[in-house]
């Protein structure tokens, strides 16, 4: 019940971030920023157990792996630490928040084609590549305005992966306080050799904090 609360308040965040996006005074209305730490939680094979660490790191017989995660995308490096091709099946990874699975778009691949078929990248043999993630639902395309006085021209943009104003309102103050605990998680399947290899990397926001009241 808490997660279905939580994933509809956000929905609920982004529909008035939307809303308020053509407003002039808009950065008045974005009322306190807050800012996100996180950790990923790993499991110890070994006593199935788990932890959270700020070294956000994994590492197996096959791959070395490190994640940053932004403001609105999740950056990571993969190393190959095999003799053979890695490949990462794209049109099957995904992002996981509130429960709700979204649909990943990757580095290099176009705002319009977000949600077009994405073909694998390939990592060669003890090579790495950077890369980053984020839900292509998150992407939009943002209306101009235009008049005498003021224009504002239309583009892309992303939305946050977690809201980061209240726009002066102590509900969502409240929510957004409320995402401390929150967990989420990546999920990037790579092939080796015939086989397909489920890699779930888990997250969690160990606290957020106010930064600035905007003026």
């Amino acid at each position: 019940m808490k997660r279905t609360k939580l994933a509809f308040k956000f929905s609920f965040l982004i529909l008035v971030t939307i809303g308020f996006t053509g407003c002039f005074s808009y950065t008045a209305m974005l009322g306190t920023t807050y800012k996100y730490d996180y950790a990923m939680i790993k499991k110890d094979d070994s006593t199935s157990k788990t932890d959270t660490t700020q070294n956000m790191n994994f590492e197996d017989d096959k791959i070395l792996a490190n994640f940053n995660v932004g403001d609105k995308q999740i950056s990571f490096t993969i190393k190959n630490k095999t003799d053979n091709v890695l490949k990462i099946i794209w049109d099957e990874a995904a992002i996981v928040q509130f429960g709700t699975s979204h649909k990943v778009m990757h580095s290099g691949v176009k705002y319009i084609d977000r949600n077009s078929s994405q073909p694998p990248t390939a990592i060669p043999p003890q090579a790495s590549i950077d890369d980053i993630v984020l839900p292509a639902d998150n992407v939009y395309y943002r209306e101009g305005s235009y008049s005498t006085y003021y224009s504002n021209p239309g583009g892309w943009e992303e939305h946050d992966l977690f809201p980061k104003n209240d726009l002066n309102k102590p509900e969502i103050k409240e929510t957004i306080m409320n995402l401390s605990g929150q967990t989420f998680s990546v999920y990037l399947p790579i092939q080796y050799q015939e086989k397909t290899l489920d890699y779930t990397f888990n997250f969690v926001i160990t606290r957020v904090s106010p930064l600035i009241q905007n003026q």
